[in-house]
């Protein structure tokens, strides 16, 4: 037992990966984007500022005429975030999958839960954000995949 004590002790001390930093402006690159059998939005901007373990996000959608706003936090460590998407109550817990950040949220509307798991992942050269969610409902479920490019901030 006492042979063991220095192994636990040195991968303690061993140096964590660095997490996945999301924060940027993003925008949808549409003809990359899959809705299934949603609506497609004509823009979606969504940005993401990253600090700690608090990530903001701030989307803006619009769809012909009408826009919206909705904005949601969640914590990268694994606690649990509460939020109103969409009028609607919702608790997102997160983890990380290598450098993907996983969010599962449970959404509680007047026909049941919905319940989402996103994966967020940034391409090699961090110039472009993807969001594959898969959604389950009671009347069922649908995969969708959202890909976004990096806006250049100032000059």
């Amino acid at each position: 037992v006492i042979a063991l004590v220095p192994v636990a002790a040195h991968s303690q001390s061993e140096p964590q990966p660095e997490k996945t930093n999301f924060s940027g402006r993003w925008r949808m690159v549409k003809d990359k984007s899959d809705f299934a059998r949603a609506t497609m939005r004509d823009a979606i901007i969504r940005v993401v500022d990253q600090r700690g373990i608090t990530m903001n996000v701030h989307t803006i959608q619009t769809v012909g005429t009408k826009t919206t706003t909705a904005d949601v936090s969640y914590f990268t460590d694994g606690s649990e975030s509460s939020n109103i998407i969409n009028g609607h109550q919702a608790t997102s817990r997160t983890f990380w999958d290598g450098p993907a950040l996983m969010i599962r949220t449970g959404v509680k509307l007047p026909s049941g839960e919905e319940s989402v798991v996103d994966r967020w992942e940034l391409s090699a050269d961090g110039q472009f954000l993807t969001i594959t969610s898969q959604i389950s409902t009671s009347k069922g479920g649908a995969n969708l995949k959202l890909v976004c490019v990096k806006e250049k901030v100032g000059n």
